[in-house]
């Protein structure tokens, strides 16, 4: 694609040296750059792209997008106030603005951004949608799972992949959206047709300092610069808020405030939720195998969306009812002598609190909780993620989770720091050890909750990223393809 076209409704303080090239690639990595790439200059936190400059060109860049201006000899430099939202722009253009031939669902929060978007992807399957789904656990069309190393992959993926969508025929893709792609500029330039937001709770206070500032940033897409209507847990206070000060359409739905969407007559057990819900009055009757509360949350937030897009009350609890086990949230391993073992990614004190919660209805037996903490988590969060499980639990499993180039043994001061004295806390660096030696010491009726990874299949250990499956080691304990899974 020629470059005057991938460049339309971008504002350019300057450029030197243009051609009219025809553009082959897009990067943001110097490595990943071929002949007739465009190369963006991003200043990262710690890395200043313009140092990268030299090898993009070496490696066949013909056009560099910057915010501090350089001149270089035979080479189109383009210099823009902020170098993020050019890239989302021009790969915008670069993939033929795909995104404005799917619908588009956002979802945001803190947590259940990744259980309501496959619930609200099962529904519309049901209504005979092709859905696509971009999140936490990879990329979705149709059947098809491809991996992502981001929850909102960037600019230039996240366009590829919208591209790749209605090249397949999706007509509707269902996506999380982080924070941290709010204020990166990842999401610049997309209109969704509904928005959905979860919650807020306490998380990369590392990276926002504080939840005001945070949840400004989660709460900026509410508006009609990005989106036409959206759907709000009103039992969460930062959604009571935003409710309240929104300029856009909003369905507010919940538990115990007053709301349009909510549920009554719920009933859980080992088997999953039963519950009706309670649409301005149109009555919905839920089963599904999803357990706890927050689940609840998740499916009210699903419905909502769905009435909003018209599907109907057939449609939506058949959608529910044929929901398939979703990767990584709640997997119950049933053993010998009624032991069981739960993986779940829950990392955050919020989602202990839940996941814990139910583990403890339902358990018969002792409770072994393990966990860790990513290495660039606050020491406030570690430390009340220590207390929330050490209330729940009978023995605690201390371990790594993409340590990165953290200490050990500071994290793991930072977490026995809120941890009840009368708990027995064991500490093992090795995770896939600390699995097996907690398999082995379980008794009748115990279950071992493993927190933090779900199906992530790899482990931050210094500057590498290390192959690893929290799944992989329990199928291995338990006989692999035979482990019982529910």
């Amino acid at each position: 694609m020629k470059l005057s076209k991938i460049i339309q409704g971008l504002k350019c303080k300057s450029i030197q040296n243009f051609q009219d090239y025809n553009i082959e690639c897009l990067s943001h990595y110097s490595k990943d750059v071929v002949a007739g790439s465009v190369f963006f200059c991003i200043n990262g936190g710690n890395e200043n792209g313009a140092k990268y400059i030299e090898e993009a060109i070496k490696n066949g860049a013909v056009v560099l997008v910057v915010e501090d201006n350089v001149s270089i000899e035979n080479i189109c430099v383009i210099c823009v106030d902020n170098v993020r939202v050019a890239m989302s722009i021009i790969a915008k253009n670069f993939y033929g603005k795909c995104d404005e031939k799917l619908q588009k669902i956002a979802v945001v929060g803190t947590n259940g951004k990744t259980t309501t978007s496959h619930i609200i992807a099962s529904i519309l399957k049901e209504n005979d949608k092709k859905v696509g789904v971009i999140g936490t656990n990879g990329i979705y069309i149709g059947n098809e799972r491809l991996p992502s190393s981001f929850t909102t992959p960037d600019p230039i993926e996240l366009h590829y992949t919208f591209s790749q969508m209605v090249s397949f025929g999706v007509e509707i893709v269902v996506m999380e959206v982080s924070a941290h792609a709010i204020y990166y500029d990842k999401i610049y330039g997309i209109f969704f047709d509904v928005g959905v937001f979860t919650n807020i709770s306490n998380e990369h206070l590392d990276f926002f300092h504080d939840m005001d500032n945070y949840s400004r940033v989660k709460m900026s897409i509410f508006n009609k610069k990005y989106m036409k209507e959206f759907v709000v847990n009103t039992d969460d206070e930062y959604g009571i808020k935003l409710a309240k000060s929104s300029t856009i359409p909003a369905v507010s739905y919940g538990i115990n405030n007053p709301c349009n969407v909510f549920a009554v007559n719920i009933k859980m057990s080992i088997n999953g939720s039963d519950f009706y819900v309670n649409v301005n009055d149109d009555i919905i009757h839920i089963k599904t195998h999803l357990l706890g509360e927050y689940n609840v949350y998740n499916i009210l937030a699903s419905i909502s969306v769905a009435k909003l897009l018209g599907v109907s009350n057939a449609v939506i609890e058949k959608g529910l009812k044929n929901l398939p086990q979703i990767d990584g949230r709640f997997m119950v391993y049933k053993t010998s002598q009624n032991k069981r073992i739960i993986i779940d990614f829950a990392h955050t004190p919020d989602g202990f609190e839940k996941v814990l919660g139910l583990v403890k209805k339902l358990r018969k037996g002792k409770l072994t909780v393990l966990f860790g903490c990513v290495g660039y988590s606050d020491a406030v969060k570690r430390t009340l993620m220590g207390k929330i499980a050490s209330e729940y639990a009978d023995k605690l499993v201390v371990t790594t989770d993409n340590i990165g180039n953290a200490d050990f043994d500071q994290v793991y001061s930072d977490i026995v720091l809120g941890v009840d004295g009368g708990v027995e806390v064991i500490k093992e660096y090795d995770r896939a050890k600390a699995i097996a030696d907690a398999y082995k010491a379980m008794t009748n009726n115990e279950t071992l909750v493993l927190l933090g990874k779900g199906t992530e299949d790899k482990q931050v250990i210094k500057n590498e990223c290390v192959p690893y499956s929290d799944v992989l080691v329990v199928e291995g304990l338990l006989g692999g393809n035979n482990a019982n899974i529910t």
